[in-house]
């Protein structure tokens, strides 16, 4: 705090879920409950308690600081109104996407499960298929794929 620049300056913290995530269950998902912290934003003190996910961290920042960009961000402010609490989740094989206590985690060979997270007990137990949250969730991750190979991701 005693250097010149600090008080111009933002600091970001945000951990990485542990090495051991991919668990006992397809994903565990408790392991990917990490935190991140913004600091030193002069008026700004609070805590978020929002399920979001590290995509987020960015996009609430700028907004923070009311910065107006141009982006091709798949995060979004999470203070915004309208915001829809959501996790993107993965492991090297399988990817996630976490709404409240429901997860639909797909896996390498098209295969896809959809399942009720119990929080207190960090299980698992397998639901029937939801179409449209399964559609959701592989539209996130084709969306992001195709950017990526496109080289759409680069403006």
């Amino acid at each position: 705090a005693k250097k010149p620049w600090f008080k111009n300056t933002v600091f970001v913290i945000v951990a990485d879920h542990c090495a051991s995530s991919a668990g006992k269950d397809e994903i565990d998902v408790a392991n990917y409950h990490i935190p991140a912290i913004i600091y030193n934003l002069p008026g700004k003190k609070f805590r978020i308690s929002r399920q979001c996910s590290q995509i987020d961290v960015f996009p609430t920042l700028f907004s923070m600081l009311h910065w107006s960009y141009r982006s091709n961000f798949f995060g979004a402010d999470v203070l915004a109104d309208g915001f829809k609490e959501r996790a993107l989740v993965g492991t090297y094989i399988k990817l996630g996407l976490l709404r409240k206590d429901r997860i639909m985690i797909l896996s390498d060979r098209k295969k896809q499960a959809f399942y009720r997270w119990d929080k207190a007990g960090n299980s698992l137990a397998r639901l029937p298929m939801q179409e449209p949250f399964l559609r959701e969730t592989v539209s996130w991750y084709q969306t992001a794929d195709y950017m990526f190979s496109n080289k759409m991701l680069r403006e």
